[in-house]
């Protein structure tokens, strides 16, 4: 339920509450500064497996990590006791809106505008599924996070499709007025190459550095017991690292991507816990170019480098570097990439008002960039960037 005191006039409706894999914390994260900053109410679809289909994989788990996808019960459709300005469907890939189906147009004859988001979805993959590209066509406006794909999928529906970039809670990845000690020396959150991994271990072996990364594949089998536990631990750890690597969405995955160029969470993520960022540079990349346009927003590192030891040590030798590369990361961070200021974009667009609850919040950040800039004497102009982040391509 929304925090504020008016009527609602979003109603979000949520995978969290039956599909909590780690990679979907960053939009869950994105509902929850929605449901902070707007009018809004939260909606969590659940979906029952049968008591047999319970019993059967409680036998499984008894003898190995079989990962068995269960066949669920259709959801109950819910009834909303009054009208809403905005439906807002959350989703990792379109095809997830085949579980919804059952519960969209109940939902959809209560509200002015139905919007669907879709967080990943590669313009190779954009193939002419008829029933999925029905679903989408129900919608108002499609949302994607994947810039390259959003031509794609309009010459296939008849909707505006429309880019919105990844995003992050400044309220929880900011490490000032008091930030923590750097005492973890690179941090490697996720895909990462083996080759670098491999001599990360080593150098840390080595120098007695400390280096955090992951020891459990990626995908649909890891999954979180609290979003919110997540999203404050992973917080927590890059406000405490000095490098943190990126490169490009499943650099390393090119099956899938097609070679299509994109940047994921972890660059937002990295810059606003202000961590120098390390790792291959997007090329060819509109949305990198945009949104990471300042000075050393990222060290260049070819994926499957080797010597980042020495990188980082050559790195350490310029502290002044170093500390400049910090206070923009965050600085750039609170000015352009807080949650807040997406959802703000997306409400103009649809012809309505930012809450002033929502107003207050870009004003707070943007005045707290201001008071770091002038603290630390960088007086040098950092562009705002609230009006730029939404493009629409022309559906044919």
């Amino acid at each position: 339920m929304s925090l504020l005191d008016d009527e609602p006039r979003i109603v979000i409706v949520s995978q969290r509450s039956y599909y909590t894999p780690v990679f979907r914390t960053s939009a869950y994260e994105f509902e929850d500064v929605i449901c902070a900053v707007d009018h809004a109410d939260l909606l969590l679809p659940t979906f029952e497996t049968s008591p047999l289909t319970q019993r059967l994989l409680g036998k499984i788990s008894q003898y190995g990590s079989i990962c068995v996808e269960p066949k669920r019960r259709r959801p109950d459709s819910p009834r909303l006791t009054r009208y809403y300005d905005v439906l807002f469907v959350n989703v990792c890939d379109c095809h997830e809106l085949l579980d919804l189906e059952p519960i969209l147009e109940c939902l959809r004859e209560r509200c002015r505008v139905v919007i669907c988001n879709i967080e990943e979805l590669w313009a190779k993959g954009v193939v002419n599924h008829d029933r999925v590209y029905r679903l989408l066509e129900k919608f108002d406006h499609i949302l994607l996070g994947l810039s390259g794909t959003c031509d794609a999928l309009a010459r296939i529906i008849k909707r505006s499709v429309i880019h919105l970039p990844f995003g992050i809670d400044m309220n929880r990845f900011c490490p000032y007025p008091n930030p923590p000690r750097r005492s973890i020396d690179i941090y490697a959150l996720g895909r990462c190459s083996s080759k670098t991994d491999y001599a990360l271990r080593e150098w840390a072996d080595r120098t007695g550095a400390t280096y955090l990364y992951d020891t459990i594949a990626g995908g649909g089998g890891r999954f979180v017991i609290s979003v919110e536990r997540h999203r404050n631990f992973i917080a927590q750890m890059i406000k405490r690292s000095r490098y943190f690597i990126v490169n490009p969405a499943k650099i390393d995955v090119e099956e899938e991507t097609g070679g299509q160029m994109e940047i994921g969470p972890r660059f937002y993520e990295g810059a606003a816990g202000g961590a120098v960022l390390i790792g291959q540079v997007p090329t060819n990349c509109q949305v990198f170019d945009r949104d990471f346009d300042w000075p050393d927003a990222v060290i260049d590192m070819p994926f499957h480098s080797t010597d980042v030891g020495e990188r980082i040590s050559a790195l350490d030798a310029e502290p002044d570097r170093i500390a400049r590369i910090r206070l923009n990361n965050v600085v750039n961070s609170l000015r352009r990439h807080d949650w807040v200021y997406r959802w703000n974009n997306l409400i103009q667009m649809l012809g309505m008002k930012p809450t002033t609850c929502a107003l207050e919040r870009e004003k707070r950040l943007q005045n707290f960039a201001d008071r770091l800039a002038q603290e630390t004497h960088e007086h040098a102009p950092v562009e705002c960037m609230t009006t730029r982040f939404l493009s629409v391509p022309t559906a044919r």
